[in-house]
């Protein structure tokens, strides 16, 4: 996989220019050095559905806790990872605590688009099977096929992330409370881009924001207890006019259920 040091791709579409940044540090743009774009540093117990995906025993990717045997995460992040994957749960830490388990399968959203992003989806099958426990490990409930997410709601997201825009990782879990916007207006930002299968989040001011180390993870409608993005890609970490890109879960729901009876 490539280091989350570099730009994953340039498309030109059109008359359009559009930079997708998957695995990009903050630090490599021009940015505010007091912006807090990874949110606060929260509790497991806060997010007990919250995983640490690892290559080789080092974090990689957040996922998502949706039974005791599967977690889903972002297609992106496994695609040249098939092999020594395994999850961290229910820790605060992405590199210490709670309990690993070795993945036996990951599997990729059969129409994944590795240029554009669309459909950027992963269920890992496990080893084994999680001892849920409450408030430290527990699994995130899923949203019925193409239900529809409501414009301008909070949603919660959280991840092992960075605490400043050009700062560096310290794999703390944290969340940030962002709101959904607009296809329309996420769209302009992110022209031809963004299709039916993603959905945005954040603030046209910036500020706040998923950030690199929270890709994979989850998003999630805190009201209705509902998984409903995997953070999938943006320009930069919380700028201005540039929202937070998350793949919808709802999208896939039939194909998450034929490979997961869940």
């Amino acid at each position: 996989m490539r280091s989350q040091s570099k730009i994953s791709s340039l498309v030109k579409m059109n008359s359009y220019i559009v930079l997708l940044v998957p695995l990009l540090i903050c630090s490599e743009i021009k940015c505010e050095s007091d912006k807090i774009v990874g949110g606060d540093l929260i509790s497991i117990s806060d997010a007990p559905y919250q995983a640490a995906l690892l290559y080789s025993g080092s974090f990689i990717c957040g996922a998502s806790i949706i039974s005791t045997k599967y977690l889903l995460s972002a297609a992106h992040c496994v695609q040249e990872y098939k092999n020594k994957l395994s999850v961290r749960v229910g820790s605060n830490y992405a590199y210490k605590d709670g309990e690993v388990f070795q993945v036996e399968k990951a599997t990729s959203y059969p129409f994944f688009n590795t240029v554009t992003l669309n459909n950027d989806f992963a269920i890992l099958k496990l080893v084994g099977e999680i001892k849920l426990q409450k408030g430290v490990k527990e699994i995130i409930a899923l949203p019925e096929n193409n239900q529809k997410i409501e414009n301008n709601i909070n949603v919660y997201v959280t991840g092992y992330g960075m605490t400043k825009m050009n700062g560096k990782a310290d794999n703390k879990l944290r969340g940030v409370l962002v709101p959904i916007v607009p296809q329309n207006i996420c769209r302009n930002s992110y022209p031809i881009m963004i299709t039916n299968n993603m959905v945005c989040a954040g603030f046209k001011e910036g500020g706040k924001d998923s950030c690199s180390n929270f890709l994979g993870g989850p998003m999630v409608d805190r009201e209705k207890n509902l998984l409903v993005g995997v953070v999938s890609f943006g320009q930069g970490c919380a700028l201005p006019k540039y929202y937070g890109v998350y793949a919808k879960v709802s999208s896939v729901r039939q194909w998450i259920k034929s490979q997961t009876k869940i």
